[in-house]
């Protein structure tokens, strides 16, 4: 008898920034896909974004967690499950003294 599961699915959890050495993540520049999943997860005591994006292309599907600024784009009542999105991680905006910069990101809709 052939097995009837035969799809087999494929969630990648990444990182957007630069490589940093010693940390074997896997870091991204840029996520393209539909967007299939919001959701929010509790870290240091403060609420972050969880996402997921599904590349209709390859079909695998890879998670990322926001941040302040990645939240605030994907809260955008533009963007909602099933939007066609791309996100482009620009860099990291200057520090205040003692800290360390915030990610910036540009987010593009289909």
């Amino acid at each position: 008898m052939a097995d009837k599961y035969t799809k087999k699915i494929t969630n990648e959890f990444v990182k957007f920034g630069e490589p940093i050495e010693g940390d074997d993540s896997d870091f991204v520049k840029e996520l393209s896909g539909i967007l299939v999943s919001i959701d929010s997860i509790t870290m240091q005591d403060k609420p972050v974004g969880k996402y997921k994006i599904r590349n209709e292309e390859t079909g695998i599907t890879k998670a990322f967690l926001g941040s302040a600024i990645l939240d605030d784009l994907l809260s955008s009542p533009d963007v909602e499950i099933g939007s066609d999105i791309k996100i482009v991680f620009t860099g990291v905006g200057k520090a205040s003294p003692g800290k360390s910069g915030l990610k910036e990101f540009d987010l593009f809709i289909a």
